[in-house]
């Protein structure tokens, strides 16, 4: 017992020593201050000390804001990534309500592994079912949806952050923006008045991002 409590410390320990010597290598940049520093950590997707997510998912959540993380291997491409952020978040916020995410967005988890999304386009009330699966040692969340008419969803890769209070929800930029159009399809919307273009825009400009939302209850 005293052996593995030994073992358990000094692990904790090189890994906390480890991400202090990295911090403290960004704060004497003198690109970045401590506040960036911190915000940046914080959209990491990919934690060092991350520990296993285990607050339960199951429950009602609603639309709350648009959601970004830096890629763990990215993070230098990511430093003095606060504006960007910002802005990105900006444009999305824009964005995201003509693409069903507001306060009519909704999901709910159930305990027997089966979902529901609902969401409002255009004036158009859709809903949509499926199942999940939640890999909490990685913290990837897969979504499958049913077929819904003649709209083929398929399997969605998610990787998500639950506080208990909050779920984040975010996804390879390429795959958000592949579910969006199935979502404004499903909707029946004209793509036209839904501007995707603009969130497809971001990927040239920027690189290394997931994007998605968070969720309330």
């Amino acid at each position: 017992m005293k052996k593995a409590l030994l073992i358990v410390s000094f692990v904790f320990c090189s890994i906390a020593g480890n991400a202090q010597s990295f911090l403290s290598k960004l704060l004497d940049s003198s690109k970045v201050n401590s506040g960036t520093v911190s915000s940046i950590l914080n959209k990491v997707v990919d934690g060092v000390t991350g520990a296993a997510d285990i607050m339960p998912i199951e429950g009602t959540w609603v639309y709350s804001s648009p959601e970004i993380k830096f890629k763990s291997d990215n993070i230098l491409a990511s430093l003095g990534g606060e504006a960007v952020s910002a802005k990105i978040e900006g444009v999305l916020a824009k964005v995201y309500p003509k693409l069903g995410f507001d306060q009519n967005c909704k999901y709910v988890f159930n305990a027997d592994s089966t979902f529901s999304h609902s969401f409002k386009i255009a004036g158009k009330v859709v809903k949509l079912d499926g199942t999940y699966s939640i890999d909490k040692s990685n913290k990837n969340i897969v979504f499958t949806y049913k077929v819904f008419g003649k709209i083929s969803i398929g399997k969605v890769n998610a990787y998500y952050t639950n506080t208990g209070s909050s779920l984040s929800i975010v996804y390879e930029a390429e795959v958000l923006i592949k579910l969006l159009k199935k979502l404004v399809s499903a909707a029946g919307s004209i793509s036209s008045a839904v501007p995707i273009s603009t969130i497809e825009g971001l990927l040239d400009q920027y690189k290394g991002l997931q994007l998605g939302y968070k969720l309330v209850k």
